[in-house]
């Protein structure tokens, strides 16, 4: 089972040892900030409920259109420098509390 990710800045921490050789499978559940057409990325953080938590935006390259303010769940490989997207989709965000994100986390 993939580990989720809910502040995909903390990715260098939590997979130190992630290289090309070694990438790791994982799922991000991020809200996307930013989009930017010509490179076919997005820029994603973490969904504001889930953590006061400091963190920084983090940029996946991907091939299909998800505007700002999207909440999607990405499963990915991890290389310890990029995340390599197997499938991104959309989730609905309204019920994302920190009470019940503990239960998926546990």
């Amino acid at each position: 089972m993939s580990k989720i990710i809910l502040i995909p800045s903390s990715l260098p921490q939590e997979y130190p040892d992630a290289s090309i050789s070694t990438p790791q499978r994982l799922r991000i559940l991020a809200q996307v900030r930013q989009y930017i057409i010509h490179e076919s990325t997005i820029i994603i953080d973490k969904v504001p409920t889930v953590t006061s938590q400091q963190s920084t935006p983090v940029k996946v390259d991907i091939f299909s259109g998800v505007v700002p303010g999207t909440i999607v769940n990405i499963d990915a490989l991890y290389d310890g420098d990029t995340i390599n997207p197997v499938e991104i989709y959309e989730v609905n965000g309204a019920n994302f509390t920190p009470d019940n994100l503990q239960l998926i986390e546990d």
